[in-house]
């Protein structure tokens, strides 16, 4: 047996291309669309249903979120004790989770839930809680005040709930919600692991076969963004000591061209470990233990933001080295060592991203959710390897000015 020479690096292979294995798409006669993904050797399958039901369609807050959560809370004809221990019988588990555009179901799909009031009145006293403690934490209070200020307090994506929202949900509110939108007709099906036909058969008995759920037409719903006129915000914790800041501004979303090289940015910005504002603001300066930055997209929007919790007493002039690291990849061209660091770190996430059956059907709900083609991800890489410094820093003169900057401060006053 060889004896392995630790001294020699092991070759390196560039990333051509993304064998992502492409979704079999078939419509059901209800007009159910399912997803099928047909990976691995194990003998291990996922279902996820898919529901325009995200806050953007709530008329009252908080009514998607718990109904969603609702949902496992018991049935017309199983408390929800009994459906857990049915899960647990069969080793199965049950997931639910919503975003700003879209709830999800992973495992099953209860198609007669009854939104028990005693499950109801626990779960409003839980999330009551839960919200109160939050609301004492400075890195809540920037965040919900930072999505208050680029969107408006009304706009979806700003999800702000204040703790009387809590008290206005009733078993009526979300039986409506839920007869509106959790229906065959809003609904999209992705089966992942070791699919056979007898699974597709299977999922089309119970899902595809009659309509079920109200079936109304969803209307299309517009809200604008009332980003604030005020750039910056204090919020006063006298108590804190550390401050939570937020920096950033509206931007492009995924469905943007220059989205691909807007990622390329955040992350030599402060998308990984290495990054510019982890080596200045953590390594050098010592001004925190973690910073990072993120070109955040939903489905209508989308934003960029810094993100990081800091000593009050060094509060500002972490600030100032994070306008110093906007304004230097403005003003200089990312050094090539330094790209293709970055891009390879980034080919590889993306080849992580793909490993398996349900990380493959991840990336698939991804393009559901934003409408795209299934070409977005071979798109995204050939865009990673094409891209130079210079286009790069075009970029970042087009959207890190500093003057179109809204930044958050929840903390002490120093």
């Amino acid at each position: 047996m060889p004896i392995l020479n630790r001294t020699i690096a092991p070759d390196s292979k560039s990333i051509e291309k993304i064998n992502l294995i492409k979704a079999e798409e078939v419509a059901f006669k209800n007009n159910v669309q399912l997803y099928s993904i047909n990976a691995g050797v194990q003998s291990v399958k996922k279902i996820d249903l898919i529901f325009n039901a995200g806050t953007w369609f709530e008329k009252q807050r908080l009514v998607a979120l718990i109904t969603n959560l609702m949902l496992n809370e018991g049935t017309k004809s199983k408390t929800a004790n009994k459906i857990a221990d049915l899960f647990e019988f069969y080793g199965a588990t049950f997931n639910v989770s919503i975003s700003p555009d879209t709830a999800y179901i992973s495992v099953t799909f209860l198609r007669n839930s009854n939104f028990p009031q005693n499950e109801l009145d626990n779960l409003i006293k839980n999330k009551k809680q839960q919200y109160l403690l939050d609301s004492s934490k400075v890195k809540v209070l920037a965040r919900r005040k930072f999505n208050e200020v680029l969107f408006g307090k009304e706009h979806p994506y700003s999800m702000y709930s204040e703790i009387s929202d809590f008290d206005a949900i009733n078993t009526d509110n979300l039986k409506n919600f839920y007869s509106n939108f959790y229906s065959s007709s809003n609904c999209k099906i992705v089966l992942s692991g070791s699919v056979t036909d007898a699974d597709i058969k299977l999922v089309e008995k119970y899902f595809g076969k009659e309509s079920w759920g109200n079936n109304q037409k969803i209307q299309a719903i517009n809200y604008k963004v009332k980003s604030s006129d005020l750039k910056n915000y204090l919020i006063q914790k006298d108590d804190s000591v550390q401050s939570s800041v937020r920096i950033g501004t509206t931007m492009i979303n995924r469905r943007s061209p220059d989205f691909y090289g807007l990622s390329i940015l955040t992350t030599v910005l402060g998308g990984y470990f290495g990054s510019r504002l982890m080596a200045n603001i953590r390594e050098d300066k010592g001004y925190t233990y973690g910073i990072g930055s993120v070109a955040v997209s939903y489905k209508h929007e989308g934003y960029f933001v810094i993100v990081t919790e800091v000593g009050s007493d060094v509060c500002q002039k972490a600030i100032d080295e994070v306008y110093f690291e906007l304004k230097r990849l403005q003003d200089e061209r990312i050094p090539d060592n330094e790209l293709s660091l970055v891009k390879n770190y980034m080919l590889g996430e993306m080849l992580r991203a793909f490993d398996g059956p349900f990380a493959i059907a991840e990336s698939c709900k991804e393009l559901i959710e934003y409408d795209l083609e299934m070409s977005y991800y071979q798109n995204f890489l050939d865009s990673i390897k094409k891209a130079n410094s210079k286009q790069l820093q075009e970029l970042a003169n087009k959207y890190f000015n500093k003057g179109n900057m809204f930044e958050v401060v929840a903390g002490k006053n120093q």
